[in-house]
């Protein structure tokens, strides 16, 4: 167990500062996005801890709407301070940008993309098509956040679950 390590504006620093934990910095986690050292939490995919904010590669689904620079995006999962979210990859600060985006429940305490298991598909069979893959996501609601009578997790496709 490390405490985390943050960085803010001073001493010739001048960004927008950073947390870091000493031992992923050093021994970046290749299964959460590591690739080397200067392993930063916002480069950390982890899905159950809260300083991890960054973006997950793995597609969900083509993006619907995007046309920037004809590149076509596509929507991927990461969280933020408020929230998870699916966003598109053009979705950028510099140049033409994809405004696409789907803020997820908050009440969810971790969300991941559901990978094939015992002969289960892990594609949407209402939304997946031959040239169109969306992928299910599981939900797993934090305490105390969902009707009596709800379970704790949830298996759905963002698109058209009418649970979501």
């Amino acid at each position: 167990n490390f405490q985390a390590v943050k960085i803010s504006q001073g001493d010739g620093y001048n960004g927008n500062g950073y947390k870091f934990c000493p031992n992923c910095f050093t021994n970046a986690p290749a299964q959460y996005g590591g690739t080397g050292g200067d392993f930063r939490c916002f480069n950390c995919t982890h899905p159950t801890c809260s300083l991890a904010s960054g973006t997950s590669s793995e597609e969900i689904f083509p993006c619907p709407f995007c046309s920037a620079g004809g590149n076509a995006g596509k929507v991927t999962m990461r969280k933020t301070a408020r929230g998870h979210i699916l966003s598109c990859t053009n979705n950028t600060a510099t140049g033409p940008s994809c405004d696409f985006i789907i803020w997820l429940p908050k009440e969810a305490k971790s969300i991941s993309i559901v990978g094939a298991t015992n002969g289960n598909s892990p594609l949407c069979g209402r939304c997946s098509s031959n040239n169109k893959d969306v992928k299910k996501l599981k939900f797993t609601w934090k305490s105390g956040s969902v009707p009596p009578g709800t379970r704790r997790e949830h298996i759905g496709c963002v698109l058209c679950d009418e649970t979501l």
